[in-house]
């Protein structure tokens, strides 16, 4: 479920898979306005008191759609003959809002995908949706993967698995960054067990000054994947 306009959207413009729209009664004119866009797909008008149910806020955008989740295999997403540059997998992420955070970070930073272990959240929490603002059909998701198999999958592919710890051995900056990467992160709170940590080529670290004594995962995983496509060369100065 995705909810607001913008969102319903950016779902027709990736050519995502609408199944239905469901608007408040009060928004009939705006809701009639997406639907010529996509007039293949059933619509429903309903109370405020639906619509806030069904939401499960108390301030609902009026205006949600149904859209089929899409989430790829990971042999599809990881394919043999298809070099992949820059992968993020999330173990462990139980926040739905971080989650969220992470998909939104892969997009922005053109990470080539994102895989999803069994330990975190689902790909589709409603609040990671709400948090990814439609990063969803934009980042090529692996969902529920298991991280042992996908560990062998990356060494296999040539992948240098990088996880990304405040326990690093190694800052951040101070490792090669342009080789085929996948980012293994996980939540602020528990970080990457020692049993994956086992599986795993580096532990770096994003070093900081000040006194907190670490960040939330999307903001590492940001700070990381700057750092990687500056290393690159993707980003310089006119793009900071």
């Amino acid at each position: 479920m995705i909810e607001g306009v913008f969102l319903i959207m950016e779902a027709l413009d990736s050519k995502a898979k609408v199944l239905e729209i469901v608007y408040d009664e009060s928004l009939a004119e705006e809701a009639m306005e997406i639907h010529r866009w996509t007039p293949q797909t059933a619509i429903h008008g309903v109370s405020r008191g639906i619509m806030e149910w069904v939401c499960g806020v108390a301030a609902p955008p009026g205006i949600i759609g149904i859209v089929e989740q899409v989430d790829l295999p990971l042999d599809s997403l990881l394919k043999e003959d298809v070099p992949q540059s820059l992968v993020v997998v999330a173990s462990g992420v139980r926040d739905p809002a971080s989650l969220g955070l992470l998909i939104r970070v892969a997009d922005a930073f053109g990470a080539d995908g994102l895989i999803s272990t069994s330990e975190s959240v689902d790909l589709y929490n409603p609040k990671t949706v709400r948090a990814a603002a439609g990063s969803h059909f934009h980042v090529s998701l692996v969902r529920e993967a298991n991280f042992n198999l996908v560990a062998k999958v990356l060494q296999e592919r040539g992948m240098k698995r990088f996880a990304l710890d405040g326990s690093g051995d190694k800052d951040i900056f101070d490792v090669d960054l342009r080789i085929p990467l996948a980012l293994i992160v996980s939540d602020e709170a528990r970080g990457i067990s020692d049993e994956l940590l086992r599986l795993v080529d580096e532990k770096v670290k994003v070093p900081f000054p000040g006194r907190v004594k670490s960040l939330n995962v999307g903001v590492s995983t940001g700070i990381a994947l700057f750092e990687i496509l500056r290393a690159r060369g993707i980003l310089g100065a006119q793009n900071v």
